[in-house]
């Protein structure tokens, strides 16, 4: 029996898989015969199949994403931006072991027959899988590391846009739109708007993966689900939307637009429930307002009818991006009238 059958056995077997048991297994089989050899090998496979194996050393402060390319091609992403480490997995079998093992652990079918699956590991780190033969190189894993604690509104505080800027737009109960690149810090902005709210309000956060939860001090977390194998099940975030209105919220905050949601999302902010904010993927604040636009178009809506509804609803648009050194507010939009006002206000 070579290295990966037993290495394979032992992922059957999750009983087998600490040092001890696997140097026995080791002896039983005959793969060794030298003790100290034994054991040496056994403590080297135990951390391959136990938390992050190889990878653990990748996840310390300052990095936000971990990349896998192939066993012998791992990037980290940071404050500095991406950066080729010298990780490396013995072999493709080793990276196939891995992420098989990853997902069993969080109950997530990721096989042939489901080659892309996304979990949530434990201090509620992401990884995203893709398998052959989606995935050419594969497979491919993508870590998202949240940041241990919410960052405070004043860690966003800039000579363009102070503290008292940024707390005055809560206060004010605006409506909000975080727009950035991938990376940019457009979730963590928003942890520390939730971080700012006082306990008088009851928060709900509707999201996909549970980043902003546990960040206001009176908040309802409710998280999407995806359909089953037989492709039922499933709880979309417009479902959860419907429910929110039902939950008896002071502000509805969004994780991230992309879809038909937005019509919802817009029209509960527009009947009663000011203050709510949400984030989307774009590249400057104007191509954040043009992005709503097509998403209120994609959920079947007359252009203009989209287009009023935002321009009615949406107050600001905040656009985060990041320099070498650090993540940043860039620019901020005045879309509605009450919008316009406030920023006329705050020069």
């Amino acid at each position: 029996m070579d290295r990966s059958q037993l290495i394979q056995s032992l992922i059957n077997r999750p009983s087998a898989i600490n040092a001890d048991r696997i140097a026995t297994e080791l002896a039983s089989r005959s793969v060794i015969t030298d003790l100290a050899s034994a054991e040496d090998i056994a403590q080297d496979i135990a951390v391959e199949l136990e938390g992050f194996g190889p990878l653990s050393d990748l996840f310390k402060p300052g990095i936000t994403d971990i990349l896998v390319n192939g066993p012998d091609e791992i990037y980290v992403d940071g404050i500095g931006g991406l950066e080729l480490t010298d990780v490396r997995f013995e072999s493709i079998t080793t990276l196939n072991n891995f992420t098989f093992r990853l997902f069993a652990n969080a109950g997530v079918r990721l096989d042939l027959s489901a080659p892309r699956a996304d979990a949530v590991l434990h201090d509620r780190i992401r990884v995203s899988a893709l398998l052959p033969p989606i995935a050419a190189g594969g497979p491919y894993l993508a870590f998202r590391i949240p940041k241990p604690q919410s960052l405070k509104l004043n860690t966003w505080s800039s000579e363009k846009y102070s503290a008292g800027f940024l707390k005055d737009t809560l206060s004010s109960k605006l409506n909000m739109v975080v727009s950035g690149k991938t990376g940019s810090g457009k979730t963590t902005l928003l942890k520390s708007f939730l971080s700012e709210l006082s306990p008088q309000e009851r928060v709900v956060t509707i999201e996909d993966q549970p980043e902003l939860v546990d960040n206001a001090s009176h908040q309802l977390g409710l998280l999407t689900r995806a359909p089953n194998l037989e492709g039922v099940g499933e709880i979309s975030m417009s479902d959860l939307l419907r429910q929110t209105l039902r939950l008896r919220p002071d502000r509805i905050v969004v994780g991230e637009l992309r879809g038909p949601e937005v019509l919802i999302w817009l029209q509960a902010i527009n009947t009663g429930h000011d203050g709510g904010f949400t984030t989307v993927h774009a590249n400057s604040a104007s191509d954040a307002l043009k992005r709503l636009e097509l998403l209120t178009l994609l959920a079947g809506v007359d252009v203009q009818v989209g287009r009023d509804l935002i321009h009615n609803t949406v107050d600001l648009i905040i656009h985060c991006g990041r320099t070498n050194t650090a993540r940043e507010i860039q620019e901020v939009i005045a879309v509605s009238k009450r919008g316009a006002a406030w920023l006329q206000s705050m020069s």
